[in-house]
């Protein structure tokens, strides 16, 4: 669930990523000086086909210790090497030779995501929780993303460079972002009156 809400990923690229596509890269002083609260070093995320074949760098702090638990559950060493070629997202079937494999399929995450969703939706609802229980319902992969990218949006009117953000999203067009923005319609409305007021003084 992280992996979704905390990166905005697209299913299809969540089966196509690598281990080996995560980086932990050290913050040079240059960037030190500019971001003076950042960490030393920095987790991405490779997606190396994005929609339209498009290959792009997420970041990915955010997931980067429950990526580490998420390995040692599975046996493996908490950070990944660079040229590991296990599939990022496992299976909890292995091979017939007892490797490890992944998640190959679209279907089969968003029946994962929406398994996980309707248990926390049965808890909701059992506990009288409406308005939680009313969100799980809608839950599905792309309702994750939507999250990540509502998230970002408020982070773009916080002073993030809108073209950050749909780097991260892997947008091409200002407008497909625009979708996750709830009040924007109300916001270029307000807009809108401002300006004709000011005009017709």
């Amino acid at each position: 669930m992280d992996l979704f809400e905390r990166t905005g990923l697209r299913t299809t690229e969540v089966v196509q990523c690598r281990m080996g596509h995560v980086r932990i890269e050290p913050v040079p002083q240059a960037l030190r000086r500019e971001f003076p609260d950042a960490p030393p070093f920095q987790w991405l995320l490779r997606v190396e086909r994005g929609k339209g074949g498009k290959a792009r760098w997420v970041p990915c702090d955010e997931i980067s210790l429950s990526l580490q638990a998420y390995r040692i559950a599975f046996g493996l060493p908490p950070v990944p090497l660079p040229d590991e070629d296990l599939p990022l997202l496992l299976s909890v079937r292995r091979s017939r030779w007892g490797e490890l494999k992944g998640v190959r399929s679209r279907t089969a995450i968003w029946k994962l995501v929406t398994g996980l969703c309707s248990e926390a939706l049965a808890y909701a609802r059992a506990h009288g929780r409406r308005v939680d229980a009313d969100r799980f319902e809608r839950a599905s992969t792309h309702w994750l993303r939507h999250t990540y990218a509502k998230g970002l949006a408020q982070a773009v009117r916080d002073g993030l460079d809108a073209s950050a953000a749909l780097e991260n999203m892997g947008h091409s067009d200002l407008r497909t972002f625009r979708q996750y923005v709830d009040d924007e319609p109300l916001r270029r409305a307000l807009a809108t009156q401002l300006a004709r007021t000011r005009v017709t003084r």
